[in-house]
């Protein structure tokens, strides 16, 4: 996880494998009180004692230097998935 300038928090999705393009796939991560309840497309998470959604269908890429303070790592079992998630 880190923030956008404007002090969003969003899951990066992309692998570092791919890192030297220089740009991330990003989702925003949205307090679960603003959303609808769609599980399977919008994972909810937990991180800081805070329950956000991944808000997957806004997914984009920003360029990397725009991550600005990396915030942290979700472990596997913050998702309700069983997907690994490493925002």
């Amino acid at each position: 996880m880190s923030r956008l300038a404007g002090g969003q928090p969003v899951c990066d999705l992309q692998t570092d494998l791919i890192a030297a393009i220089g740009t991330r796939l990003v989702a925003p991560m949205l307090p679960v009180a603003e959303l609808p309840q769609m599980p399977a497309l919008m994972p909810r998470v937990l991180f800081a004692e805070t329950r956000r959604v991944v808000v997957i269908p806004q997914i984009g890429s920003v360029p990397e230097a725009a991550l600005l303070n990396p915030i942290g790592t979700l472990p596997p079992s913050a998702t309700r998935s069983r997907a690994p998630s490493t925002c």
